[in-house]
């Protein structure tokens, strides 16, 4: 039989010397999903960074779902086009709802360094909160690996480590979790999360529905104190100005900012088709009957600097703090 090229051997390799430096570009997208977010991801590493190229990008962050096994990728597609990689993971945590009315504030963040606002800072820079040190697993009436008593909610946040220690933070992070779940799986409670964190810049990251998302937001401030971010994306059902004004509420009462993003899923429209085949494969489902399980538009996919920008003409701030975070991240593979 014929030899055939198989996806694993894909490589991006430029010819006739290095490639020239890109100038830094207003927006940097760091909600990026690839095929190792299994039957979520539609596009492969090589596809987001041509397309991240053309669009004027110089860098570009990957987060799949619980799982680093899409850097390595990303690492060399971004190596041979000339962008920076930004190195993260999408963590979906557990958290026990008993909590909400354990951490009405977050504890004095006591780390050498932390991010703020998408920069490093310095331990002085600090919001007013009460003395005393914050004890997760104390807290949420749990060890480190045990589920709550009561039911719990699960909520998403982007995790980008700062420094090496951070990568292996969490790398040992995911290894807890995917240890602990069944084969493809991975359980992490926010307490797991909290005992890793130094290191890490976190991004919160709100389900369509806000309510349940306003309620969680002083639970993950009080486990995370750094974190200053939260993620807005336009989701095309009407009520996007609302929502996302919602949003910046939020951020601005945890002292933080919202950071704009597409959430992405594919590189471009073209992908959708395949992006519901893979939603319909993970839900077992027909497209005929799956419903509200699809994305309603082929809008997930990479969009420029320009694009964002008018997306965010109301929140400059929230397209400023993408370039800001991405130049906070000092870790490379």
């Amino acid at each position: 039989m014929p030899d055939k090229e198989g996806f694993a051997r894909r490589k991006l390799v430029r010819e006739g010397g290095p490639a020239p430096a890109i100038p830094p570009s207003e927006f940097v997208e760091l909600g990026v999903a690839t095929p190792f977010s299994f039957l979520r991801g539609a596009s492969d590493a090589i596809e987001l960074v041509l397309a991240a190229l053309e669009m004027g990008m110089d860098a570009i962050g990957v987060a799949d779902r619980n799982t680093l096994a899409g850097v390595v990728r990303m690492h060399s597609a971004c190596k041979g086009a000339g962008l920076k990689p930004l190195i993260g993971c999408r963590l979906v945590v557990r958290v026990p709802v008993a909590t909400a009315s354990v951490l009405p504030f977050a504890r004095r963040e006591r780390s050498a360094e932390r991010v703020v606002e998408g920069r490093i800072a310095s331990p002085t820079e600090e919001r007013p909160c009460p003395d005393g040190l914050f004890d997760p697993t104390a807290a949420f009436g749990l060890r480190s690996g045990r589920a709550a008593e009561v039911p719990d909610q699960t909520t998403t946040l982007l995790a980008y480590p700062v420094d090496r220690e951070g990568y292996a933070r969490l790398s040992r992070l995911l290894s807890l979790g995917q240890g602990r779940a069944e084969k493809g799986g991975c359980d992490l409670t926010l307490a797991d999360v909290a005992d890793h964190r130094e290191g890490i810049a976190f991004i919160a990251w709100p389900d369509e529905e806000l309510d349940a998302f306003e309620a969680l937001l002083p639970i993950l401030t009080g486990a995370l104190p750094g974190l200053r971010h939260i993620a807005a994306a336009h989701l095309y059902r009407g009520d996007d100005l609302a929502r996302i004004e919602r949003l910046d509420r939020l951020a601005c009462g945890i002292g933080g900012t919202i950071l704009a993003t597409n959430d992405v899923h594919y590189h471009a429209p073209s992908k959708r088709p395949l992006q519901d085949i893979m939603t319909c494969i993970r839900e077992k489902t027909t497209l005929a009957e799956a419903g509200y399980l699809l994305h309603p538009n082929a809008e997930r996919h990479l969009k420029g600097p320009a694009e964002m920008a008018r997306l965010f003409e109301r929140w400059p701030h929230a397209v400023r703090a993408t370039r800001e975070f991405a130049d906070a991240l000092g870790f490379s593979l």
